[in-house]
């Protein structure tokens, strides 16, 4: 999970559009934050602090990004018009700006994430690939959890 992610569903989870639903945050691996004192120290807590208030799980066998399909930022359709592609970027990093999100320069940055929604009930999962440079699917999400 990325901080534009986390911060967008910590949002949409405070606008009462999830109404009940439980967030539960998965990441990959654990960062040194630009706080810790030693790289041992790790940056969980300054993340759940500034931008996904709920419990994280460590995914360290990244079963979560297998079953999105291991998706890379080099699987993504592209563009050969350089004109085109130093938009997108131009783009991404002014909503970033706005978002007043910091980048994280350590970690394995090209791997893709995304949002599952799990009914308790039905047992049924609907999922929403993350789409790098795309704002998360904040409507679709909320109606997905209603369908629970």
């Amino acid at each position: 999970m990325c901080r534009e992610e986390a911060r967008d569903l910590a949002l949409l989870q405070k606008s009462g559009k999830l109404g009940k639903a439980k967030l539960i945050g998965v990441v990959k691996e654990l960062a040194p934050c630009a706080t810790a004192k030693t790289d041992a120290e790790l940056g969980v807590a300054e993340f759940q602090d500034q931008y996904f208030p709920y419990p994280l799980y460590l995914d360290s066998e990244k079963e979560f990004y297998s079953a999105l399909g291991s998706r890379t930022f080099s699987d993504l359709p592209g563009t050969w018009n350089p004109i085109t592609f130093w938009n997108g970027l131009k783009s991404i990093g002014e909503r970033i700006k706005a978002k007043k999100l910091d980048g994280n320069m350590r970690g394995e940055g090209l791997v893709l994430g995304g949002i599952f929604v799990v009914s308790p009930k039905k047992k049924s999962v609907s999922v929403f690939p993350e789409s790098t440079g795309k704002e998360i699917p904040a409507e679709e999400i909320a109606l997905a959890v209603k369908a629970c």
